[in-house]
């Protein structure tokens, strides 16, 4: 029901939360972004309906990999969430003190 909603379907609240945006787009006169927004909805309604396809129809396969995490993909791992976990710290107070300014 998760994918059916982010996909837009109507009976679902995604369907809904689309339609305000682009009702609202179009009560303002942003033509191309509707349009952009439209283009973008009906390529992840595809793509949303090829990963129900694949969960629930396709044959199941194993995977299986013997590849180890090297070091260096373990570092850049751990840096990037702790960029995004400190992203509050690093940026929005900065950026709050200098509007305060």
């Amino acid at each position: 029901m998760l994918i059916f909603s982010m996909s837009g379907i109507p009976p679902f609240g995604g369907f809904y939360v689309k339609l305000d945006v682009l009702t609202t787009l179009i009560e303002h006169s942003n033509f191309y972004v509707t349009f952009i927004l439209f283009f973008c909805t009906v390529a992840s309604f595809f793509y949303y309906l090829r990963l129900i396809k694949i969960i629930y129809f396709d044959n199941k396969v194993e995977y299986t990999t013997n590849e180890v995490l090297s070091n260096e993909r373990v570092f850049v791992v751990i840096v990037l969430f702790l960029l995004l976990a400190c992203y509050n710290i690093f940026v929005q107070v900065p950026l709050l003190y200098a509007e305060l300014e």
